[in-house]
């Protein structure tokens, strides 16, 4: 969500000697058009579209996060248009994702209002008999750290009749994309520096301090960490780098 298909840069460079890889970015993403409100109904229909207008015939579909979504919605609407699919971390409801996530993007969208957080929180909403009408063999993927609740990976796994689940150990939301990052920065008050790394805005922070408290960043810009309740998960929600 909010990414484009750069993230995979890495991925489909290991992938493309092998097979004919087709990156998109979903509606609202990257070089795609802007809509006024984005569902992830539609976004599938995008992708089946795409599909016909190339004359692809059976592809793997593979989708992390919002396309691991569109993914299972996809194949739940289009039967026989896929011959197998892989998800990462998807879910099938905004109840599913862990509960601190939740309250940050609540949060984060309350102060600055987003399309693409307000269609996290809002959806969305594939019913088990949606799941039970995909026919081809699935591979259905979440870390250890997921920012999906465990169940709700078995919970998908569970209901398609030929999938197979693996949960990666020590991985997180965003282990298969090139966007996990790395900033050095010195809490209010003290003279150490320390290293966080980060997943976008609401993956899990390693190496933060404590309590919440204003920072430092390496680059001189200021920053400022949001504890979400639970004491092994923070948010950088605000960080300013002019």
């Amino acid at each position: 969500n909010g990414e484009d298909h750069t993230i995979f840069d890495k991925l489909v460079a290991q992938l493309a000697p092998h097979y004919t890889v087709y990156a998109l970015d979903s509606r609202g993403h990257g070089k795609s058009d802007r809509v006024p409100v984005l569902r992830y109904t539609e976004m599938a229909e995008d992708v089946a579209a795409f599909i016909k207008a190339l004359g692809l015939e059976k592809p793997l579909y593979y989708g992390f996060s919002d396309g691991g979504i569109i993914g299972l919605i996809l194949a739940s609407q289009h039967p026989g248009l896929l011959e197998k699919l892989v998800v990462s971390g998807a879910n099938t409801t905004p109840e599913a994702v862990k509960p601190w996530v939740r309250r940050t993007m609540k949060l984060m969208n309350r102060l600055r209002p987003d399309p693409l957080l307000e269609l996290m929180i809002t959806q969305p909403h594939i019913a088990p008999a949606q799941l039970k009408r995909i026919d081809v063999p699935t591979l259905v993927l979440a870390g250890e750290k997921d920012l999906i609740l465990e169940s709700e990976t078995r919970h998908i796994a569970d209901s398609i009749p030929r999938a197979v689940m693996k949960i990666l150990p020590g991985e997180g939301h965003g282990s298969y994309t090139d966007k996990t990052m790395a900033i050095r920065c010195r809490p209010a008050g003290r003279e150490d520096w320390m290293e966080i790394r980060y997943y976008d805005h609401m993956d899990t922070l390693y190496g933060c301090p404590s309590h919440n408290e204003p920072l430092t960043l390496a680059n001189g810009a200021g920053g400022m960490l949001y504890h979400s309740g639970d004491p092994a998960h923070w948010s950088l929600i605000t960080l300013n780098t002019t």
